[in-house]
């Protein structure tokens, strides 16, 4: 509640009028309705006068309002007086604001450990401060920010069904913002851009997880695919905004990978490609010489890095996404191999169950044909490889 304003002049003219008693009231002759002392010193009014018991008045919401001076204009010549919020908003508004304190609260103390690699020293600084400060300045990133940190909250919550509605809300209202961004991509919103594509992806692995890996809805393939896309979302921000690439604080490391491949991976692999005959060939070529990168990251300094996994899906065409959706047996068969990487990398919530579960889903999917090729991704995902 708002201290009214009168109240508080009442008080300080209460206030002046003590002082003055204080320095003459020794003199005053309380003669009525002027003392002689008064009007010797030339008072116009005695000071002398049993002052009102000054009290503290409270805005009455329903009743009072401040008085507006009016200029010779006719308009207000002081603000509009303020407004208070009702006792319902109040507590809604108090506790929007809570949540939002406590979802960037574990957001610092606990979902900044699971975007990058724990190894990754620079990679969490980022998180931590970079990516909260441009949050700050972005409210689309912000609301991404808050959305993966609800649901990662939601993940080990008995009673999860609040964080995750509290989290698609976040979610919703920030691709509703970054649609209206991606119009205008600039230096100032170019790095916040690439970091809510990055947030936005996990969230959507994270959201589609299955409960039950081993009996994974068909479903699952599909949820695979959307997240592909927004990844490829990201991608385009990069390639219309690729003069702003120096400004950004994600900087691409153009070296080449020089990881050797285990005997077993590259033996698989060597099976994809003989496998990809007839149509569609330089797609599937493409999206297997993807794949090896991503193996190949698996063997060097990345191995701990969750987020490697997403590598690929940035690099798919659209023409393999909807050849996958469509169940050609090649992109299952592809795919397939792409859930060993998301079989390696660690477990962290928003992969949890992926890996198992797209391949129990891939693989009763696909053309008995083509069942002797998934002889390896089933030794290392069903054998615990």
């Amino acid at each position: 509640m708002v201290l009214f304003i009168e109240s508080t002049m009442n008080f300080l003219h209460f206030l002046r009028r003590s002082l003055i008693l204080s320095c003459f009231s020794k003199q005053c002759d309380e003669e009525k309705p002027k003392c002689s002392k008064c009007v010797s010193r030339g008072i116009d009014k005695c000071i002398y006068q049993t002052p009102q018991p000054v009290k503290l008045k409270w805005i009455d919401e329903k009743s009072q309002s401040v008085p507006q001076p009016t200029s010779s204009r006719g308009s207000s010549a002081l603000p509009p007086a303020y407004t208070p919020r009702s006792q319902d908003q109040e507590r809604e508004v108090s506790t929007l604001d809570l949540e939002s304190a406590n979802l960037v609260i574990h957001w610092i103390r606990n979902t900044v450990y699971t975007v990058n690699a724990a190894s990754n020293t620079a990679a969490l600084q980022t998180c931590q401060t970079v990516i909260l400060d441009l949050a700050i300045q972005h409210p689309f990133l912000l609301h991404g920010l808050l959305a993966l940190s609800a649901l990662h909250r939601a993940d080990t919550d008995a009673e999860p069904e609040k964080d995750i509605k509290l989290a698609t809300a976040h979610h919703t209202r920030g691709l509703a913002i970054f649609h209206s961004v991606l119009s205008d991509i600039t230096v100032d919103n170019y790095p916040p851009s690439i970091a809510f594509s990055s947030l936005t992806v996990m969230f959507a692995l994270g959201i589609s997880k299955p409960k039950d890996p081993a009996h994974a809805e068909p479903q699952l393939l599909d949820d695979l695919i959307q997240a592909f896309r927004l990844m490829s979302g990201g991608r385009n921000v990069v390639e219309v905004a690729g003069e702003l690439r120096g400004s950004s604080i994600w900087k691409e490391d153009l070296r080449e990978n020089i990881n050797i491949l285990q005997p077993d991976v590259a033996e698989a692999l060597n099976v994809l490609h003989s496998v990809n005959t007839g149509t569609n060939i330089d797609i599937y070529k493409n999206a297997i010489s993807c794949l090896r990168r991503m193996f190949e990251k698996l063997e060097g300094s990345e191995v701990d890095n969750s987020a490697v996994c997403m590598g690929w899906g940035n690099e798919m065409s659209e023409e393999f996404l909807q050849l996958a959706k469509e169940r050609e047996n090649m992109a299952l068969l592809i795919i397939s191999y792409y859930c060993v990487v998301l079989h390696r990398v660690p477990q962290i919530w928003w992969l949890a169950g992926w890996g198992r579960g797209l391949f129990g889903v891939v693989s009763r999917e696909i053309d008995p044909a083509f069942q002797y090729a998934l002889v390896w991704p089933r030794s290392v995902i069903e054998g615990g490889v």
